[in-house]
């Protein structure tokens, strides 16, 4: 006789990754943005680049596959505790950057910006990101606009 938790389990755990996978085809910006400061906040610099691959679903192979070795010693380099996600560009869906102020486990912030463009309709997608431990080095770029912030569920 088959086990019901079990199967109950099995229905849950295909629900839930069909979920995911379709969820993170149709993601926005924010929810992309935000899904990244939770994966970093709770499983580290290895969550961080699952998310990062997820975001960059839509890249060519090559540029796909430098991520993760370009960004993994980069990301490793510190334990997450949390973060806020802040809007500082958008154009409507052509262009959308956010920025991530992930907070430290021993204290401090390290700075991530979030690059999205698109052709106006449909949702812009992920195109780039800047990794910086030091504030004054992620604000040499200009700010389209002052920071909104963005709150994630």
């Amino acid at each position: 006789m088959r086990n019901p938790l079990a199967a109950v389990l099995a229905a849950v755990l295909a629900a839930s990754t069909l979920g995911l996978s379709t969820g993170a085809a149709s993601a926005g910006p924010i929810d992309e943005s935000c899904a990244l400061v939770d994966a970093l906040a709770t499983g580290g610099s290895p969550a961080g680049l699952v998310q990062l691959a997820r975001m960059a679903r839509r890249w060519n192979d090559d540029d796909a596959a430098r991520l993760g070795p370009m960004m993994g010693p980069v990301l490793g380099r510190f334990d997450y505790r949390g973060g806020s996600v802040y809007e500082i560009a958008a154009l409507g869906n052509a262009l959308v950057e956010h920025l991530l102020v992930m907070n430290m486990q021993t204290g401090g912030s390290v700075y991530i910006r979030l690059l999205y463009e698109g052709n106006g309709t449909a949702p812009a997608t992920f195109v780039n990101i800047d990794f910086q431990s030091k504030y004054y080095d992620i604000m040499k770029k200009p700010l389209m606009k002052a920071p909104a912030a963005i709150a994630c569920e």
